[in-house]
């Protein structure tokens, strides 16, 4: 009967505390897991995905470096610095003061149009 205590015991014997989880541990197997399935895997396929991925990464590196970030080109490449746009103010028109000259075009300005009234009249 001792035998059959015994046996009763193991089977309701407490089970262990939980651990607190090791992360390094964790991560080993992780890896683990990891190199198992690459392993598994042909060697044609694993060179494919690695290609692919070196061809994402380069594409990347090109388009950064590349990139200027939309700068009018012929400025200076000095990154967060940008020239002051400058806008430019159109040069006033002088008043023609010839008859012949405004004849029949688009007055330049309310004066012109006053100047060859008083002074271009005909008839």
């Amino acid at each position: 009967m001792t035998n059959d205590n015994e046996r009763r015991d193991e089977t309701q014997a407490e089970p262990p505390e939980p651990r607190e989880a090791d992360p390094i541990a964790e991560v080993t197997a992780q890896a683990t897991e990891a190199w198992t399935r690459l392993k598994k895997r042909n060697l044609k396929q694993t060179m494919l995905i690695a290609f692919v991925i070196g061809v994402l990464f380069h594409a990347c590196v090109v388009y950064a470096v590349l990139d200027d970030g939309g700068a009018e080109s012929g400025g200076s490449n000095t990154p967060g610095v940008t020239a002051p746009r400058i806008t430019p103010t159109p040069t006033p028109t002088l008043n023609r003061q010839n008859c012949d000259q405004i004849r029949g075009t688009d007055y330049r300005s309310e004066e012109e149009r006053l100047w060859f009234q008083a002074n271009c009249r005909t008839g």
